[in-house]
């Protein structure tokens, strides 16, 4: 099954590229190229057809003609190489005019005569190699014979069998939401990845006591995975059997009046739950239905949400020293391993449960124990668990192709590694995964995607933005090894080299990742380095070493000689790698879409990258890279343009982002471009003007804009209807002047914005009629007076405003938050207002803040003590007078603040500054 899921990702991303392949060729004159591509796209149209037809038959599909299975597979990436090296052998440019098309074709008319043939021969070969027996992949494949069983509902009604361990409050909650509350139906769902004790906790609330008298009639279903359509006739019997129907009734009209409870176990979708809540009566007399299930997305509107995400620690300690010692008890010298062991299960409690009992099988010696540690994948794949190993698979063999080959990619990164929503994103779009949808980006589509994911309780949300967005995020480790295991060593589908795994790669691996600290060795024993079409590197050091790990692009000859071996590559992710050079035979990189070399030490980009005429994303993002060159415009597809310069080698957070010089001709890129930051427009008339040309913007960041500049960047602007961020710097002591009496600019989609310079006035068009959506705003070096004082009302008024950041914004004595101002505020940030001496609030300002920061503000007063803030949790408070910090100290005393978290520094001096913790802040 785990060979099916892994070819059964492969094939779409084929697919894609032979419709990519066909659409680029639509219109050429080369018809045998053409004819080559469509043929093996018809090939790779008849393995889906068939691959799904295995994964709809789940269980049954485990010993379907596993040799076809694997055929399918290679003949896939013999498919996908042969396309890949057409396309890498013929170079296809935009260009200006029929004219220029015409000398290019003549100019390159042999190389392309030979790649034609070459691609033909190729598909010759894979089509005499699937001839026979696969020309029908159909062919052989034995069709169902039976329909579902109705012991498949409830098989997992007696899970458990022991005393439950954690759980104690939401089992408690539960209850009393089933005894207690509206006499209406109620809907309870109990959400939770694979393996975390949902059913385990509703089966123990099931056999309560209490709960068996409350209710007339009970029943408990469990939900098989593929369901179909043709199941639904067994499952209505199956409930009625349940729940003691006599005949001649139907399920509505016998529990019509009755007090029931249904449990459906394991839901896998919105439209299996709907069609049996359906034949359930939405009575009045108390009756509960409860859902456990993976997906949050299977009822819209529950009335109570239980999210299950494994025990705490002292929870899960208890039960693996339950499972793994005979007394329950684990030696002082196994306690830091067991430790490790535990969080690597994610604190799931049939992850804990399983791991513990095969190491009660093992002796308990340290380094026994260690090596289990290290191959936790495969010890707990070889496992003879079949309820673990089914809850593993089931997790990610019924996902949609896309969505699957979007959940394995997380094994590139290392174990526990918190991912940045864009980093991801981008390189799913470089991979070609996600399919094209009208009226969206494919960042957005890939968006969709990943909060698919989070909902399914397959990727877990790190940290949020203000508007509820992802900010980064990461999958369970235990899901990560075993993904590492199965589409890694056995499969070759996803090789990661990493210490614990230091051999060499065989076999056709596609996506590889390293995580070593000789990365430059490892990559040179790579078996066949050509069809490698993912690279990732992450630089690791082991504690015990002392040198400095080896990294590629220390010399500029190391990474020619490293890399030039990956031509077909079309994602290259060194993100954080200390690289010093950029690799100047970037243009054999002729097929690569995504290429990310953030915080890195290159300082300048070679005039061979017009030659990717594939790039669609380069980030250069904390780069040493001050001016790009005008070449960068020869990249038609480049979608995302992302650079800024960090101004020290050292230190990669070293000062704020500075922008990186251009060229005029950005005009060129107006079809392609949606995201462009941060860019130096000092005296750049032209590129200025050549701004209002990119309509399809989604984010702009400028920096060093003029006084003089300000009215024709904000002319520009206004022509992007789309742009959902804006960012815009002035130059160092200027202001900012981007008010022009006879425009408006009504952007019903921008969300943030960045705007740092002195300003004499609040931009009038920062309004809730012309910006309704914005949600953050940082304004940085306003430098108002106490006369605009009234500009802090104008953004109090902003009515989807959630987080406001101030630096250096006023210069006034006094700072009045009126009565309703700032509705939806959740954080505040106020910093460097040197000549603050009192913060007024009125009645219910602020009502809503939950974080408040406040920084070098040295003369400010205590806050009024009349204020009351209820929703606060945080409040920090940095570089602030002795005073400041007596005070709050005297009112946590007092009682007037319950501090299990306040973060202050009394000292004046940022280098010497000490830090008290708490922990979490309530106001009275």
């Amino acid at each position: 099954m785990e060979v099916l899921a892994a070819v059964a990702e492969s094939v779409p991303v084929a697919l894609s590229l032979a419709e990519k392949a066909l659409k680029i060729l639509d219109g050429g004159e080369n018809s045998e190229a053409t004819e080559s591509i469509e043929t093996l796209k018809n090939m790779l149209s008849n393995f889906q057809n068939c691959l799904s037809f295995f994964m709809e038959e789940g269980q049954q599909g485990r010993n379907l003609n596993g040799n076809l299975v694997n055929n399918i597979r290679d003949l896939t990436f013999d498919i996908e190489h042969a396309i890949d090296e057409f396309m890498f052998d013929v170079p296809f440019h935009d260009h200006t005019s029929r004219f220029v098309k015409c000398l290019h074709d003549k100019a390159y008319s042999y190389n392309n005569g030979t790649a034609v043939r070459k691609l033909s021969t190729r598909r010759k070969r894979i089509e005499e190699k699937a001839r026979d027996p696969y020309n029908n992949p159909t062919v052989g494949v034995p069709l169902p014979t039976s329909a579902t069983r109705t012991d498949d509902f409830s098989m997992h009604q007696n899970v458990g069998g022991e005393e439950m361990v954690g759980f104690e409050k939401q089992r408690k909650d539960l209850v009393q939401q089933l005894i207690n509350g509206d006499s209406k139906r109620a809907t309870i769902q109990v959400v939770g990845p694979g393996g975390s004790g949902k059913t385990f906790l509703v089966n123990d609330v099931y056999k309560d006591s209490k709960i068996k008298k409350r209710f007339d009639r009970k029943a408990w279903i469990h939900m098989p995975q593929h369901f179909k359509v043709t199941d639904r006739g067994l499952l209505l019997d199956y409930m009625k059997e349940e729940l003691g129907l006599r005949p001649g009734k139907t399920l509505q009209q016998y529990l019509e009046g009755k007090r029931y409870l249904i449990v459906l176990d394991n839901v896998w979708s919105k439209q299996d739950y709907a069609y049996i809540a359906n034949f359930l009566p939405r009575n009045f007399t108390g009756s509960r239905v409860i859902i456990t299930t993976r997906n949050s997305n299977v009822d819209d509107k529950p009335d109570h949400t239980h999210k299950i995400d494994g025990l705490n620690e002292e929870e899960a300690y208890t039960l693996f020293c339950k499972k793994a010692f005979p007394d329950g008890t684990c030696p002082e010298d196994l306690m830091k391993l067991s430790q490790d062991i535990i969080e690597r299960c994610d604190r799931l409690p049939l992850a804990i449960s399983t791991v513990g009992t095969l190491l009660s099988k093992k002796r308990p010696i340290k380094s026994e124990w260690m090596g289990f540690c290290k191959n936790i994948g495969s010890e707990i794949k070889n496992h003879d668990s079949f309820q673990f190993n089914s809850f593993l698979e089931a997790s990610f063999v019924n996902l949609p192709s896309n969505l699957r080959s979007c959940f394995f990619y997380f094994s590139l990164f290392p174990a526990g590694h918190s991912i940045e929503r864009g980093r991801l994103l981008r390189s799913w779009i470089g991979e070609g995964f996600l399919e094209e949808v009208s009226g969206k980006t494919m960042e957005e589509v890939a968006e969709t995607s990943l909060n698919d994911l989070i909902a399914r309780s397959l990727v877990r949300v790190s940290t949020l933005e203000i508007d509820g967005r992802v900010r980064s995020c990461n999958v369970l480790r235990i899901h990560h090894d075993i993904t590492v295991h199965l589409y890694g060593k056995e499969e070759n589908f996803i090789k990661v080299i990493n210490e614990q795994n230091p051999g060499a790669s065989v076999g056709k691996v596609r996506r590889l990742s390293v995580h070593h600290n000789n990365i430059a060795a490892k990559l040179l024993e790579i078996s066949d380095p050509s069809l490698v079409r993912t690279l990732f590197a992450f630089e690791h050091k082991d504690a015990s070493s002392e040198s400095s790990p080896i990294i590629p692009g220390t010399t500029a000859n190391q990474m020619k000689n490293m890399l030039h071996l990956f031509k077909l590559l079309k994602v290259l992710d060194l993100q954080g790698m200390p690289l010093n050079y950029f690799p100047k035979d970037i243009s054999s990189f002729v097929l690569l879409r995504c290429l990310n070399l953030r915080q890195t030490n290159i300082k300048k980009v070679p005039r061979s990258i017009k030659k990717l005429s594939f790039l669609e994303i380069l980030d250069l993002k904390y780069t040493l890279v001050t001016k790009l060159p005008k070449f960068i415009y020869k990249l038609q597809k480049l979608s995302h343009l992302l650079v800024s310069f960090r101004g020290s080698q050292d230190n990669l957070s070293a000062g704020e982002a500075q922008g990186v010089k251009v060229y005029a001709g950005i005009g060129v890129l107006s079809k392609s471009l949606q995201k462009v930051s941060l860019i130096n427009v000092k005296n750049q008339t032209k590129f200025i003007e050549e701004l209002g040309k990119l309509t399809q913007l989604r984010k702009l960041g400028l920096a060093d804009i003029k006084r003089e500049s300000g009215v024709d960047v904000f002319r520009s602007i206004q022509k992007m209807i789309k742009l959902m961020t804006l960012d815009l710097r002035a130059r160092e002591g200027e202001y900012l002047d981007l008010n022009d009496d006879d425009m408006e600019i009504p952007h019903e989609h921008i969300q943030h914005l960045y705007l740092k310079g002195r300003l004499e006035s609040l931009p009038r068009w920062i309004s809730s009629t012309s910006l309704p959506s914005l949600v953050k705003v940082v304004l940085k070096g306003s430098k108002l007076n106490e006369e605009q004082s009234i500009a802090l009302e104008a953004l109090g008024a902003l009515r989807n405003l959630m987080e406001l950041e101030m630096i250096e914004y006023y210069t006034g004595k006094r700072l009045v938050f009126r009565a309703q101002m700032f509705k939806r505020l959740k954080k505040l940030h106020i910093e460097k207002f040197e000549q603050l001496l009192e913060v007024s609030l009125e009645k219910e300002a602020l009502a809503t803040l939950e974080k408040l920061t406040i920084r070098r503000c040295m003369q400010l007063k205590p806050l009024p003590r009349s204020y009351r803030a209820g929703h606060i949790k945080e409040f920090w408070a940095f570089e602030m007078s002795n005073d400041f910090i007596s005070d709050i100290r005297r009112r946590i005393a007092k009682g007037e603040m319950q501090p299990d978290c306040f973060q202050t520094t009394s000292n004046h001096s940022s280098s010497t500054t000490h830090v008290e913790r708490l922990a979490w802040l309530r106001w009275f």
